[in-house]
């Protein structure tokens, strides 16, 4: 009984990752077509921007789209099977499955998590102060269509660890590999859903419909 339950947990949290990993590939599929392509990063780019309104400088849109084209590109170059420029969710999914078998220790697979982690950071803080405030999380999500205001809190609140007036780089980068490569099947919170367009969609509806305290 128990060397069942050892043998069938460890692809049963693989398949956990997977999910995860399936639902970051369409949160940045913005035509939905099944592949990242740099039309995909232009589009949520200009979102974003467009968002953040007068939020954002001049030089702060073109920094947006700089990290944008930095992020697509530094996947490629990790991923290196890509064709075309285009990268498919398929390859997406078993690199991070390679990555996630070769490595004894995190050193190596938090290090590459880390690179794409900053990427993003440097784009969600608009003003490049180190740190994402609530507002800024907000244009973020808003960006990729969610605009349920409770939702962002919670998010935040998940987010932000110590609880205090804003989201630091650190703070950030725990979530990120967590939510790549932690276990959240039994977690309470949002982090789980961090990257997941459909699972926080579903919870907006949740909220939408729950009954007033």
């Amino acid at each position: 009984m128990d060397s069942t339950t050892d043998e069938v947990e460890p692809e049963s949290f693989v398949s956990h990752l997977y999910v995860k990993w399936t639902n970051f590939f369409k949160f940045f599929d913005a035509d939905n077509d099944g592949k990242w392509t740099k039309k995909d990063l232009r589009t949520l780019a200009d979102r974003f921007i467009r968002e953040a309104g007068n939020l954002l400088s001049e030089s702060g849109a073109m920094h947006v789209r700089r990290q944008a084209q930095h992020w697509l590109k530094t996947q490629e170059e990790e991923l290196c099977q890509v064709a075309a420029g285009e990268i498919n969710p398929d390859v997406f999914c078993k690199t991070l499955r390679q990555l996630l078998g070769k490595v004894s220790d995190n050193t190596h697979l938090f290090k590459d998590l880390d690179i794409f982690s900053e990427i993003f950071f440097e784009i969600i803080d608009i003003n490049r102060d180190g740190k994402i405030s609530k507002q800024e999380l907000t244009v973020f999500y808003k960006a990729v269509g969610i605009h349920n205001q409770i939702i962002v809190e919670t998010l935040f609140n998940n987010l932000n660890l110590l609880r205090d007036s804003s989201v630091s780089r650190e703070e950030f980068r725990i979530a990120y590999r967590e939510y790549f490569f932690g276990d959240q099947r039994f977690r309470n919170g949002l982090i789980p859903y961090l990257f997941d367009r459909e699972g926080l969609l579903e919870k907006q509806r949740e909220f939408f419909y729950q009954d007033p305290l």
